[in-house]
């Protein structure tokens, strides 16, 4: 009820924005982003069932999740979801910290790829100071080769798991937002999440810590991808073979960032002393 009243609140009277939007805007970034962490956490459980076609789970030899559904375009193509689970050894705090960060971001974000990325919205979500929906505005290149884009993001730490699952935003999509009376076309927007939700490890060392705060962190990552089907229902080989390795990738990118940005911490988990 907290988090639901500070919420409303926050919509309608608190927010920091470079760009133009209404409260009417503001609201749709909200149901968007409300729609993004749906849409996100149904493709990692596979929900529902009858929606969605589990291709690999537990027991391949990355132990990656691969579930597909149809599109209903007449395509013959499919949104793929690709997820993994595993341990990182820091505290749920630190990890979170680490995501949030726009500078690290340029180090494991595929969409970054390199750029400069600067936060243009953000609404307050909630009683926690980093419960917030952004969109993030990324730079790639300099003068006439100057490319950019937007980034929709749906962030909350709390003690008991935290979140982060963002998605790329068309041209057309910022438009809607920003321009009076655009939002009321955002409803069928078609947005293909990636993130991560956090789950606190304790240590049994540091007992007296506060939760999140000590021991490890087990780390769900997922992402969905558009890919062609085969000719009968289900994935082609190759595109399983293609999700298993950007997913193993992108793991050793999170780990291999993420350690390396907190040394010492590391440094002591790992000493047998």
């Amino acid at each position: 009820m907290a988090r639901q009243a500070a919420r409303l609140r926050d919509v309608f009277h608190v927010t920091n924005c470079t760009l133009d939007v209404t409260s009417r805007g503001r609201k749709a970034i909200m149901k968007l982003a409300d729609n993004l962490l749906a849409n996100y956490t149904g493709s990692i459980a596979g929900l529902p069932a009858d929606a969605w076609s589990v291709q690999c789970g537990e027991g391949t030899e990355e132990d990656v999740k691969i579930a597909y559904r149809r599109n209903d375009d007449g395509s013959n193509t499919a949104i793929v979801c690709t997820s993994a689970t595993f341990l990182l050894p820091l505290p749920m705090r630190r990890v979170f910290d680490l995501l949030k960060s726009n500078l690290l971001r340029v180090k494991w974000d595929v969409l970054v790829n390199g750029g400069c990325v600067k936060e243009v919205v953000r609404v307050a979500n909630g009683v926690g100071s980093e419960d917030a929906v952004s969109i993030l505005h990324v730079k790639h290149g300099s003068g006439a080769n100057k490319e950019t884009m937007m980034i929709l993001q749906n962030s909350c730490y709390d003690a008991s798991g935290s979140f982060m699952v963002y998605s790329s935003l068309d041209k057309h999509v910022m438009e809607m937002i920003t321009t009076p009376g655009g939002e009321e076309a955002m409803g069928n927007i078609a947005l293909f999440p990636a993130g991560f939700s956090l789950v606190p490890l304790a240590d049994p060392a540091n007992a007296g810590s506060p939760i999140g705060e000590a021991g490890g962190t087990v780390m769900t990552v997922g992402f969905q991808i558009l890919m062609k089907l085969a000719r009968g229902t289900g994935l082609c080989p190759r595109s399983v073979s293609s999700a298993i390795k950007i997913m193993t990738e992108h793991i050793e990118t999170i780990k291999d960032t993420l350690l390396n940005s907190h040394p010492v911490f590391y440094r002591t988990i790992q000493s047998p002393n």
